[in-house]
């Protein structure tokens, strides 16, 4: 790895566990002082949020290099549509295994 390369995966990383920690440790805060609950919109959104935390940090990187995402994503190989349906399905696959506890 180069110097350049090292420092955008420091700043990738950086960015994604400060959002993921923010959000859930947000979350952490209101549930156990009782302000707002983890089945409440917001407790979701903050949920949700702390989860997409890689995908929020890598959609500002790729913005910042001025790369497409759409490209980025389908154009890599020449199957990369299936992968991207494939994340897709393990994204809903966990938000829909996570929620269960709360769902009954």
């Amino acid at each position: 790895m180069t110097e350049i390369d090292k420092k955008n995966l420091k700043n990738y990383l950086y960015f994604t566990f400060g959002i993921t920690y923010i959000a859930w440790g947000l979350l952490a805060i209101f549930t156990q002082s009782y302000i707002l609950g983890l089945e409440t919109f917001m407790g979701r959104i903050l949920h949700i949020v702390g989860a997409l935390g890689p995908a929020i940090a890598s959609g500002f990187y790729l913005k910042s290099k001025n790369i497409k995402f759409k490209h980025f994503v389908l154009n890599k190989r020449e199957n990369s549509s299936m992968y991207f349906i494939i994340h897709m399905l393990a994204i809903l696959i966990l938000f829909s295994v996570s929620s269960l506890e709360l769902n009954g």
